[in-house]
């Protein structure tokens, strides 16, 4: 620690600004109290905001927020989807989505669901929320769809992984009958794509 500390103030003589992806747990907090140039958290142990808060001002701006406000997130009804219980970026998501009074559907294998403690919280918020294991069934109320995808090692068996990524995936059928403005987003490639929607996705 007292090494980055060093490096940190360094670097801060030659800067305005200090940028900081370490992966050591509290590193940007660390570099933040070491120096008294602006700092910018990229991800350490806890999580990634950086990424966090650009998926939020691309849902915000799709939705017609930003310029000074973030009304595109107000009472946004949103399909999360994916392997929900281990990734922390996902957790950070909806915590901050929860403040903005959000319709949220979780979709996902039985065993992958969101983690029972988080949606404790949520209930804590008052935050409307379902889970589900299809997202056929929701996918003609909601405004956005956000995948984070499914990855072989979340599985026993190869097998499973096929039928997941079968039973989750979105198509051109399952897009028939959603709202016009429907936004998706998710990380490029994504497994729970098809191709012909991967295609069409910036």
């Amino acid at each position: 620690p007292s090494d980055i500390a060093t490096h940190a103030r360094l670097i801060a003589g030659f800067s305005d600004v200090v940028a900081v992806a370490l992966k050591n747990d509290g590193s940007a907090r660390l570099v933040a109290d070491s120096v008294s140039r602006g700092v910018i958290n990229l991800g350490d142990a806890c999580g990634d905001p950086f990424t966090l808060l650009r998926d939020l001002y691309s849902i915000a701006k799709s939705r017609g927020g930003v310029n000074g406000n973030v009304n595109g997130l107000e009472k946004i009804k949103i399909a999360i989807l994916g392997n929900l219980k281990y990734n922390k970026l996902i957790h950070s998501f909806v915590s901050v989505l929860s403040l903005f009074s959000p319709r949220i559907y979780f979709v996902s294998p039985e065993e992958l669901q969101f983690p029972i403690d988080k949606l404790k919280e949520l209930n804590s918020k008052r935050v409307v929320f379902t889970e589900h294991d299809n997202i056929e069934g929701v996918i003609s109320n909601i405004d956005v769809i956000f995948s984070f995808g499914l990855q072989r090692n979340d599985f026993r068996d190869v097998s499973e992984y096929n039928a997941s990524i079968k039973r989750f995936s979105i198509n051109n059928n399952t897009l028939h009958g959603v709202k016009e403005n429907l936004a998706i987003f998710g990380e490029l490639p994504n497994s729970l794509f098809s191709r012909d929607v991967d295609n069409g996705l910036d």
